[in-house]
C-alpha cells in the first residue's frame, strides 16, 4: 500500500510540476521571451525554464496542437508571425470581442463591474512604468474578467486563442512603444462596461482595434 502511495504522491508532483511549467512555457512564447521563427534545443528550453527535460517533453504536444510551436528532432521551432495573417485575425478578433464588450456591459453584476474597474487600474500603472510583461498580465486578467461577466464561453475561448497572436507580436516588435495609448482606450473600455453603457462600449473596442491595425 505504501509504494501505492508513493507512486500516487510522485504522481501528483509531476503533473503540479508540468501545469507549472505549462504556464511559464506560455508566458515565454506570448511575451516573446522565445521569439516568432525562433529555433531553440528541447535541452536549452528546458535550461532556459529552470526544468527539467522530461517535463518539457511531456508539455510541448499541448502547444504543437495549438500551432504555437513545432518539433524539428530535439529542436523546438516558435511559430513565426506575418502581418497579413495578423490583419485577417483581425477580421475574426473584432465581431467575437465587441460581442463580449456589449454582452459584458449589459449583464455584468455590481460586483464584477467594480473589480473590473480596479483591474484596468493594475493596467495603467504598468503602462506609467513602461512594465511590458506586467501590462500584458494584467490586461489577461482584464479580458478574463470581461468574459466572465459576458458569459459567452465560446466566443471568450476563441478570442483568447486569437489574442495570443497579437499580444506575440505586439512583444516582439513594438516593445518602445507608448504603453500609456493602449492603457488609455482599454480604461475607456472598462469603464463603459461598469457603467453599464454597451454603446460605448463596443465604440471603445473598434478604437482600440482601430490603433492596433496601425500598430503592426
Amino acid at each position: 500500500m505504501s509504494n501505492v502511495n508513493e507512486q500516487t504522491a510522485s504522481g501528483s508532483v509531476a503533473a503540479e510540476r508540468r501545469v507549472d511549467l505549462s504556464a511559464r512555457l506560455s508566458d515565454s512564447i506570448d511575451l516573446a521571451r522565445l521569439m516568432p521563427g525562433q529555433r531553440i534545443s528541447k535541452a536549452r528550453l528546458a535550461f532556459q525554464l529552470r526544468a527539467r527535460l522530461d517535463d518539457v517533453e511531456a508539455v510541448l504536444p499541448a502547444f504543437v496542437g495549438t500551432g504555437l510551436v513545432s518539433i524539428d528532432g530535439d529542436d523546438v521551432l516558435v511559430a513565426d508571425l506575418d502581418r497579413s495573417r495578423l490583419m485577417l485575425r483581425m477580421e475574426e478578433r473584432e465581431p467575437l470581442e465587441t460581442a463580449l464588450a456589449h454582452a459584458a456591459a449589459s449583464k455584468a453584476t455590481a460586483s464584477q463591474r467594480q473589480v473590473i474597474s480596479g483591474a484596468v487600474l493594475l493596467l495603467k500603472r504598468s503602462a506609467m512604468v513602461g512594465d511590458m510583461e506586467g501590462y500584458m498580465r494584467a490586461d489577461r486578467a482584464l479580458e478574463r474578467l470581461i468574459g466572465e461577466a459576458a458569459d459567452l464561453p465560446d466566443s471568450f475561448e476563441k478570442l483568447v486563442q486569437i489574442k495570443r497572436e497579437f499580444r506575440r507580436a505586439w512583444c516582439a516588435h513594438n516593445r518602445l512603444r507608448d504603453l500609456n495609448i493602449p492603457a488609455g482606450l482599454r480604461q475607456r473600455l472598462a469603464e463603459a462596461i461598469a457603467a453599464g453603457d454597451a454603446k460605448v462600449a463596443v465604440e471603445a473596442v473598434n478604437q482600440f482595434l482601430n490603433y492596433l491595425r496601425k500598430s503592426y
